[in-house]
C-alpha cells in the first residue's frame, strides 16, 4: 500500500493532460468485452449496478462509486439486472525530468498514477455534475472546451484526494502477476507470443 503523504506528493508534481471522456450505458445483464485500459482511468458509476474487475479484483458497484485504474490493467464490467451507467476520464500523468532526488526516489519506488482504489464520493451529485459537464464540454472540442475540462479535472482530482486523506482507502499498488494472470484467462485460445504479451 503507498504512503498518502506520498502519493500526494508525487501527484503535485504531475503533468496532468485528459485525453478522452465517455459515457456508456449497459443493457440489464449486458457483458462488456474485456479490454486493456490504454491509459490511466476514472470510472464513475452513476446508476444500475455492475460487478466490475479490473485485474481480477472484483468491485460490486451499486449507485454512484469511483474507481481509478491504471494504464495496461484489464477492465471488465458485468451489469447487474438493473442496467449500468457510467463515465469514464482517461488520462495522462507524467513527472518532468528533474533534479529533485526527493521526487525521483519517490517515483523510482511507486508510479502513484498505477495505483488502483474505488470510493463512494461524499459529495456524489456534485461530483456527478462536475463530470458531467465535463464529458459536454469535452464533445465541443475547442480550445476553451479542452482549457475548461482541464480546470475541472483538477478540482474532481482535488475533491477525490481530500476524501483519500480523510478516509481510509486501500489504495493497491498494480499487480503485474495479476495482469498476466488477467491475459491468460482472457486470451486462453491464442498462440502467447513475446509481441501480443507486450500489447
Amino acid at each position: 500500500m503507498l504512503p498518502k503523504e506520498e502519493f500526494l506528493f508525487l501527484w503535485n508534481h504531475a503533468t496532468i493532460k485528459v485525453l478522452d471522456i465517455r459515457y456508456e450505458l449497459f443493457k440489464p445483464e449486458e457483458i462488456g468485452k474485456s479490454y486493456k485500459l490504454p491509459a490511466n482511468m476514472f470510472l464513475y458509476a452513476t446508476g444500475g449496478g455492475a460487478e466490475v474487475q479490473i485485474d481480477l479484483i472484483n468491485y460490486t458497484l451499486e449507485g454512484f462509486h469511483l474507481i481509478h485504474g491504471g494504464k495496461g490493467t484489464t477492465l471488465q464490467i458485468v451489469a447487474t439486472d438493473k442496467g449500468f451507467e457510467y463515465f469514464l476520464i482517461f488520462y495522462r500523468a507524467s513527472i518532468p525530468l528533474t533534479s529533485n532526488k526527493m521526487i525521483a526516489r519517490a517515483l523510482q519506488r511507486n508510479n502513484p498514477f498505477n495505483y488502483q482504489y474505488s470510493l463512494v464520493p461524499n459529495s456524489p451529485i456534485t461530483m456527478f455534475e462536475k463530470i458531467y459537464f465535463m464529458y459536454k464540454q469535452w464533445e465541443n472540442a475547442n480550445n476553451l472546451s479542452k482549457f475548461t475540462v482541464k480546470s475541472l479535472f483538477y478540482q474532481l482530482l482535488n475533491e477525490i484526494f481530500m476524501q483519500l486523506d480523510q478516509d481510509s482507502v486501500d489504495i493497491q499498488k498494480l499487480n503485474v502477476s495479476s495482469q498476466i494472470k488477467a491475459y491468460l484467462e482472457q486470451n486462453y485460445a491464442q498462440p502467447l507470443t513475446l509481441e501480443s504479451i507486450a500489447l
